[in-house]
């Protein structure tokens, strides 16, 4: 009789462990595909705002003035070489008379305000840069001097002014551990017209205040959870070893992350863990969304 039992209690306390197991995964495989659906969502969403943006009839005029002004010069091309011949040469901390104009302009005061805003709302910085350029290419309009004055041989502006949008992949700076990555779009009149291009650099910093917050509300919590991009580029990453922009440290087990979302058993130092992950189905659009959100549980 007490064989029996301890057999049946067995059996049960296997079969109630399994049954946990199974439903953890189904729960967190939720989770994660919640977790990127999430994020997709507020870097579509800051495409819409900066779009939206666009369309101040404040920033609309300035940008015809300053187009209606390269139109009559007997070669705007050149010009806007020699200026920013002269805006490359100038310190990083200087700023000349022409750019402290374009800088103290009423629409640059105007976007340097809805950045205020933005940062009260989110309660944080969203934006490291949005300025706007006429059709030339050339700056018009902007919150901070930018580090050049010329844009029309870029990538992003020129597939910008041609396709209506550009989006990159994150970037990542070294020395404050800080990513962003860089958006824009084609501005037009009232006809549809092009009449110049607006770019701004997204802050990640919201994006990994929605993962935390999300998560601090998962039961059972994970041991670890992160947000790795194109070729295991760390985005976030609980575990302290791993910063932003370094390679993630399992890439062992990256060729389990093939489907769009799933799970597996990872076996570290004799210790068995579950991993469940999910990746955006938006990658197909665009690079920047080629990103992969993943817990890990201890079994």
């Amino acid at each position: 009789m007490i064989i029996l039992c301890e057999v049946a209690g067995t059996y049960f306390l296997y079969e109630f462990k399994k049954n946990l197991e199974e439903q953890i995964t189904i729960d967190s495989e939720k989770v994660d595909i919640m977790m990127v659906n999430r994020i997709d969502s507020y870097t579509i969403e800051r495409l819409i705002d900066l779009t939206n943006l666009a369309k101040s009839s404040t920033f609309e005029s300035a940008l015809q003035v300053s187009n209606a002004e390269f139109y009559n010069m007997s070669n705007p091309e050149q010009y806007m070489t020699n200026m920013n011949s002269v805006w490359a040469s100038t310190s990083k901390n200087e700023t000349t008379p022409f750019m402290k104009t374009l800088i103290d302009s009423r629409p640059s005061e105007q976007l340097r305000q809805i950045q205020y805003f933005e940062s009260i709302l989110f309660g944080g910085k969203m934006y490291e840069d949005i300025f706007m350029t006429n059709s030339y290419g050339a700056n018009v309009i902007e919150m901070d001097k930018t580090s050049a004055y010329k844009h029309d041989e870029e990538t992003w502006w020129k597939e910008a002014k041609n396709n209506g949008l550009y989006i990159g992949g994150v970037e990542f700076d070294n020395n404050t551990g800080a990513s962003h990555y860089p958006i824009a779009v084609q501005l037009t009149n009232e006809h549809g017209e092009p009449i110049g291009v607006a770019k701004s650099v997204v802050n990640t910093q919201q994006m990994i205040k929605i993962i935390k917050s999300l998560m601090n509300s998962t039961d059972p919590s994970p041991i670890e959870y992160e947000l790795i991009g194109p070729a295991g580029a760390v985005i976030y990453s609980t575990d302290p070893t791993e910063k932003p922009g370094s390679l993630n440290q399992e890439l062992e087990y990256s060729d389990n992350l093939k489907e769009s979302s799933g799970h597996f058993v990872q076996t570290i130092n004799g210790e068995d863990y579950l991993v469940t992950y999910s990746h955006s189905v938006n990658s197909k659009f665009s690079p920047l969304f080629n990103w992969a959100f993943v817990t890990k549980y201890k079994l």
